[in-house]
């Protein structure tokens, strides 16, 4: 049984294994798992090494690389253009020897790849990584993805999207996504975060350093509470091109001692932050399935975020508080209300985050793999072997 891939993720090659974007990785080796053969029809990564990726565990697994194309501007606009026929050829060519064709989706390959793969006449599966619903900002292509996903173009296959279950239509089956085992569970289950009288507040900020994820606000939140009087501790976990800048911003707001960028890494050290945290934050634009906070309140650590998408169901029943997007100051008085909640209260909001937390393993993402795969599209995989 061979599936084959569709992505916008670049890949790249060292010491002899494909590494990619942590979390993709880690949800790829379960797909991997579970047919005999993988194709991936990806970018190749070129250039610096970022900094917060892990290796495909999976043996089985290989890549038929693409140019990297696409972005802002008009050149790079037509230079995609360009590369487009290529990419038609390699998709057709891999979609036709397949048994399984999964498409993933928002990016400019997936989008390609949504329009050929039913004409490949495979059982063919889509993965919408992004928010499933309009948001502010968002670009047009996303909006056209989710409809072309959603019509009748698709009506053969199958979309997994982060969709709480009442939302599911034609198509749209929900899906959550997880990095963490049964033993991280394990772990997270005997955590008993105790808080020391007068101690700083230790607030998470988990992601990658874009605009879209929102660090500056959290930032900005953490100097707007030191300036009420309020003790606060801001970890920054995560990589990107945003780094030097903000770095900048916190020795502007005289914020040295209270923020502290960590920069990627490894899953267990992150476990670790956890067990250590009495807050997360998480003020980005737009989240699909924001699994860091899943991981967080299975430690107990309840979470502020953006409103919107399935935060508002996460965050709900006493678990944590949403905000607004782009605003520091509403950030700031979430965690301040957080802050001065009663003991018995607090104690309560922790059991309700490791009650929802607890419910999210890895092993439960291959699961509910397996049931799309068998009883949506008549799929016979064999049974999970372990990656690696």
């Amino acid at each position: 049984m061979r599936l084959v891939i569709v992505s916008h993720v670049a890949h790249w090659r060292r010491e002899g294994r494909l590494w990619a974007y942590g979390p993709y990785a880690a949800e790829i080796d379960q797909w991997a798992a579970l047919f005999d053969e993988v194709v991936i029809v990806a970018p190749e990564g070129r250039g610096a090494w970022p900094g917060d990726l892990r290796p495909l565990r999976a043996g089985n697994v290989r890549l038929a690389g693409l140019e990297e194309r696409g972005g802002a501007g008009v050149r790079r606009k037509l230079r995609l253009l360009a590369a487009l026929p290529v990419w038609m050829r390699v998709l057709w060519r891999e979609m036709r020897q397949a048994e399984v064709v999964q498409v993933r989706c928002p990016g400019n390959v997936g989008l390609a790849g949504a329009v050929l793969a039913p004409l490949a006449g495979r059982p063919h599966v889509a993965k919408y990584a992004g928010r499933w619903g309009a948001y502010g900002g968002e670009p047009w292509s996303f909006a056209f993805q989710r409809w072309l996903l959603g019509s009748w173009w698709w009506r053969r296959g199958v979309v997994l999207a982060y969709i709480p279950p009442e939302e599911a239509r034609g198509p749209v089956a929900p899906m959550f996504n997880s990095a963490m085992g049964q033993a991280d569970l394990e772990r997270a289950r005997r955590a008993c975060r105790r808080r020391e009288a007068g101690a700083p507040w230790r607030v998470l900020f988990v992601g990658r350093l874009t605009a879209a994820k929102g660090a500056e606000a959290a930032i900005r939140a953490a100097g707007a509470l030191r300036g009420h009087g309020r003790a606060v501790r801001l970890d920054v976990i995560g990589e990107g091109p945003e780094r030097q800048r903000l770095e900048e911003l916190v020795l502007r707001q005289g914020l040295d001692g209270a923020v502290r960028f960590h920069g990627g890494m490894g899953f267990e050290r992150l476990l670790g932050m956890y067990e250590q945290a009495d807050l997360l934050v998480l003020p980005s634009l737009s989240e699909g399935w924001p699994k860091v906070l899943v991981e967080a309140m299975a430690f107990g650590v309840p979470c502020v975020a953006t409103r919107g998408g399935l935060t508002d169901w996460m965050l709900g029943e006493g678990r944590g508080e949403t905000v607004s997007p782009n605003d520091p100051e509403g950030l700031a008085r979430a965690v301040a209300r957080l802050m001065d909640e009663p003991e018995e209260e607090r104690r309560a909001r922790q059991r309700r985050c490791r009650e929802f937390g607890l419910q999210y393993s890895i092993e439960g993402v291959r699961a509910e793999i397996v049931r799309v795969l068998r009883e949506r599209l008549g799929v016979a995989v064999k049974e999970p072997v372990e990656a690696g």
